[in-house]
């Protein structure tokens, strides 16, 4: 993947105890989240590009997300060259956004960077 592709990421973890994931991270990254978009949810941003979510929903799985310039090429490429059919499917929140779950159960998002 040419590194031009990729435009940032974002991972998310999930903590079954928010309150106290918060405080470790704010204290492992020297600073508070600089965002919280909802209870339950806090937001790092970490250098250009990359953010560091912690989401204390249980139910919401472990994720990695990647900004790229090209959705499909990625997706296309993905599934010409893997030894596994991508999921793909469309995300309900981005309809350009593509979801995967990777051979050992991770949830990967290619999502459309912004320009």
């Amino acid at each position: 993947m040419d590194k031009e592709e990729i435009a940032g990421a974002r991972i998310v973890l999930k903590a079954d105890d928010w309150e106290r994931a918060v405080r470790f991270y704010a204290v492992l990254l020297g600073r508070p989240a600089d965002a919280t978009p909802d209870f339950g949810v806090a937001l790092w941003r970490i250098g250009s590009g990359c953010e560091l979510c912690v989401s204390g929903n249980a139910q919401k799985a472990v994720n990695f997300e990647l900004l790229v310039r090209d959705v499909k090429a990625i997706h296309d490429r993905m599934k010409a060259e893997l030894d596994f059919e991508p999921e793909g499917k469309e995300s309900w929140r981005f309809t350009s956004t593509r979801f995967y779950r990777d051979p050992w159960g991770n949830e990967v998002f290619l999502r459309p960077a912004k320009e």
